[in-house]
C-alpha cells in the first residue's frame, strides 16, 4: 500500500483562518479521515513544523489540536532531514 502525503500549513488549525468558528469542525472532518487513515503529513523544516504546532496549542481549535495530537500519537508525521536530502538529492 502507498500513502499519500500531504504537507500542511498549521493554520488549518487555527480558527481564525475560517470565515466562521463553526466551519473549522466541518473543515477538519473532511481532512482527519485521509491523514489518520490514508497519508502521512510532512513534518517540515526537520520537525520543526511539529514543535512549531505543539509550542503553540493555545492558538489552535480544539478540534485542531485534537486532530494534530491524533496524527502525532499514530505516527503520521514523516520528517526528512535534510542530511538525508543533501544524500539522495542531486548533485552540484
Amino acid at each position: 500500500m502507498i500513502l499519500d502525503e500531504y504537507a500542511i500549513i498549521p493554520d488549518i488549525f487555527d480558527a481564525s483562518s475560517y470565515s466562521s468558528d463553526n466551519l473549522v469542525p466541518v473543515c477538519l472532518a473532511h481532512l482527519k479521515d485521509i491523514l489518520l487513515n490514508e497519508a502521512l503529513v510532512r513534518d517540515l523544516r526537520d520537525g520543526e513544523w511539529s514543535k512549531f504546532v505543539n509550542d503553540n496549542r493555545q492558538r489552535w481549535h480544539r478540534n485542531g489540536l485534537e486532530l494534530f495530537m491524533k496524527i502525532a500519537r499514530q505516527n503520521r508525521l514523516y520528517s526528512r532531514t535534510s542530511s538525508t536530502l543533501n544524500r539522495t538529492g542531486p548533485r552540484n
